[in-house]
């Protein structure tokens, strides 16, 4: 296993039953990956006086768990936009090898309207990557979701997520193989290269949409990169004045002073444990080889057993 600079007993590593569901040894490698790139971010944050939060299933894991939900796979945390903006400015600096931070300014074929930290001696590869073969990087990862404002005005709004989501579908299909697009993509593609529109140019287009609704002339915020104006993740900034902080497996973590009015308008009664898959899919992980070693075999469709392992899952 990669070596981390976060200390855990052996004991972490060993298989177990929580809640009644099996938490297997590599998954326990997963974990411990995972909270190694927390405890990274948290030390960059704190040097630089960045908040962050605990956010959905990792704040909800805090709560009930005091560490992961058995069955999550994953990390999040949110940062309001001022903040990611000056994390992002400083992220080249800090996160050396094995950390990688990876945005779409700093890897190839990133599309995503959020940030993922990695560790470029493991693997983390969504099912659903393996159709695109796009290379970049698949460590693990945990994901730093951005809080923008939220329009109060509704055709403002429309119009917000439609460049965003006109942005999304343009940078998916100049990433995405030729044979795996429909004819109508291939035919965007095609347009979007006799315009010299590269996936840089879309993204920050899509960046400053986002940006339009500054927060601090907002009263509801919104991981608007990530999933566009849902009413679960449309949320008050206030639930941010104040910082909790929890016990988190071997460490602590922020959590919004208001959390129990964050996770009932988010789960409902969310201490009654319910077992709901991830919003990422299928990955497969290997905490012990880095990603580096399978690029080759998913370019060559030797991960393509993943997909049908993928339509299984649904």
């Amino acid at each position: 296993m990669t070596n981390l600079s976060l200390e855990l007993p052996e004991t972490f590593f060993k298989e177990e039953i929580r809640d009644g569901y099996k938490v297997s040894g590599t998954m326990k490698k997963v974990w411990a990956v995972e909270l190694d790139l927390l405890y990274k971010l948290l030390e960059v944050c704190r040097k630089y006086d960045l908040k962050c939060y605990a956010d959905a299933g990792t704040l909800l894991g805090a709560v009930r768990h005091k560490g992961f939900i058995p069955w999550d796979d994953d990390i999040d945390v949110v940062m309001f936009r001022e903040d990611y903006e000056k994390l992002r400015a400083v992220a080249q600096e800090e996160f050396k090898a094995p950390y990688f931070f990876q945005c779409a300014y700093t890897d190839t074929n990133y599309i995503r309207g959020h940030a993922q930290i990695r560790n470029n001696d493991t693997t983390a590869i969504a099912y659903r990557e393996v159709r695109r073969k796009a290379e970049r990087n698949y460590g693990i990862f945990i994901d730093i979701f951005v809080l923008d404002g939220v329009f109060q005005n509704k055709f403002i709004l429309k119009m917000q997520r439609s460049i965003v989501n006109i942005c999304r579908e343009g940078m998916f299909v100049l990433i995405t193989r030729d044979d795996q697009l429909t004819k109508r993509q291939g035919m965007e593609k095609k347009f979007l290269k006799m315009l010299r529109i590269d996936r840089i140019k879309l993204y920050r287009i899509m960046d400053a949409a986002l940006k339009g609704a500054a927060v601090e002339r907002s009263e509801m915020v919104a991981p608007l990169g990530f999933i566009h104006e849902t009413v679960k993740r449309i949320r008050d900034k206030h639930l941010y004045d104040k910082i909790e902080w929890m016990d988190f497996e071997n460490i602590k973590v922020p959590a919004p002073g208001r959390y129990h009015e964050f996770l009932s308008n988010r789960y409902g009664d969310y201490r009654k444990p319910v077992q709901v898959p991830t919003t990422h899919g299928g990955v497969y992980f290997d905490p012990d080889k880095s990603y580096k070693e399978y690029l080759d075999d998913m370019k060559e469709g030797k991960l393509d057993y993943l997909l049908e392992e993928e339509r299984h899952d649904k």
